[in-house]
């Protein structure tokens, strides 16, 4: 019977720390990349602070990364690592591939990787994105 107990709670223990681990900053600002440069905006928009999408509807950040993307694709972005002035709020560093075309098109294009930064925090144990202000 003690052998079902160790069981059971070894897989508890297996899947709490699962759930954990898919809400932790990583996986978040990866998850959230993974949105925008699949397509997937609703899943990106999602990672957006509650008060920030209380300013944009995700119909305008549609429109938004359309236009953005008149002349720029996305290809990947990456996590890097992050600075945490507390537990909740860290500064992120995230490396990003991307295409450019020049609107003249006879210019051709070219491949970009930059690093960018990044707001996140952390409310009711769930990380998200607070843009810049523009």
């Amino acid at each position: 019977m003690m052998n079902k107990f160790k069981w059971a709670m070894l897989l508890a223990v297996l899947i709490i720390s699962g759930c954990e681990k898919a809400e932790n900053l990583e996986s978040s600002v990866n998850s959230r990349w993974s949105g925008i440069t699949g397509q997937n905006l609703e899943k990106s928009y999602n990672y957006f602070s509650p008060g920030y999408k209380a300013t944009e509807t995700i119909e305008s950040y549609k429109l938004r990364i359309a236009t953005a993307q008149i002349n720029l694709r996305w290809k990947k972005g990456q996590f890097v690592s992050a600075d945490c002035e507390e537990e909740t709020v860290c500064k992120v560093k995230v490396l990003l591939d991307y295409e450019y075309t020049f609107p003249k098109r006879s210019l051709g294009g070219v491949e970009v990787q930059t690093n960018l930064f990044e707001n996140w925090i952390k409310l009711d144990n769930k990380w998200y994105f607070v843009p810049k202000d523009k």
